[in-house]
C-alpha cells in the first residue's frame, strides 16, 4: 500500500520560493487595503512595496495601512 499522505515539502529551493511567495502577498495585501481605503499610492512607492524582501517590514507596514490616510503614513523613513 503507497502512503498517500502529503509530506511537508523542505528543500532549499521550496522553503525559499514559499518564503518569496508570503512576501509578495503581503505586499498584495498591503496595496489592497490602501487601494480599499482610498489611499494613493504613487508608482514609485508601488514598486517599493513590491520590492521589499523583509517581511518584517511588509508585516508593520500592512498595521499601518489599515489606518493610513496617506502612503506616508505607511512607509516611515
Amino acid at each position: 500500500m503507497t502512503d498517500t499522505t502529503m509530506r511537508e515539502i523542505t528543500s532549499p529551493f521550496h522553503l525559499k520560493e514559499q518564503a518569496k511567495g508570503r512576501r509578495e502577498g503581503r505586499a498584495e495585501d498591503i496595496l489592497t487595503v490602501l487601494a480599499t481605503r482610498g489611499v494613493d499610492v504613487p508608482a514609485e512607492k508601488r514598486k517599493q512595496i513590491k520590492a521589499c524582501e523583509n517581511l518584517q517590514r511588509l508585516n508593520a507596514w500592512l498595521r499601518r495601512a489599515v489606518t493610513a490616510r496617506t502612503i506616508d503614513d505607511v512607509i516611515k523613513a
